[in-house]
């Protein structure tokens, strides 16, 4: 199954296209992709699958404020403590959770058992 890469999925947004489909487009993009068509998703999925890329793009907004944080901590000599190892799992379920969004739930317990069960 052919998948979007990382800078792919960062700069596009689906919205609402001609007779019920969805769209993906990259901001000022005059031609939209239809993605699906709207009455194929289950009403209460709607929303969830529109804000996909947004959440997905608010993901990476996280992750590299995070890398700022540790950066911060290790410039003051604090990178080793429990707040640290705290933003490094947050960190690691930002990357499980946008790998599951580009490559499926079956790549990323692909590679948990590759890493011996470790993110």
């Amino acid at each position: 199954m052919p998948t979007l890469t990382h800078q792919e999925l960062s700069d596009l947004f689906l919205v609402p296209g001609p007779l019920g489909t969805v769209c993906s487009t990259k901001l000022g993009d005059a031609v939209p992709k239809a993605v699906y068509l709207e009455a194929t998703v289950v009403a209460e999925y709607r929303n969830i699958l529109r804000g996909s890329l947004v959440m997905y793009q608010q993901l990476t907004a996280l992750f590299n404020a995070m890398c700022g944080l540790q950066q911060i901590m290790d410039a003051h000599g604090i990178g080793e403590t429990a707040f640290a190892d705290c933003i490094h799992k947050m960190q690691n379920g930002i990357l499980a959770t946008q790998l599951i969004a580009r490559e499926g739930t079956e790549e990323f317990i692909k590679q948990f058992a590759a890493n011996g069960g470790k993110l």
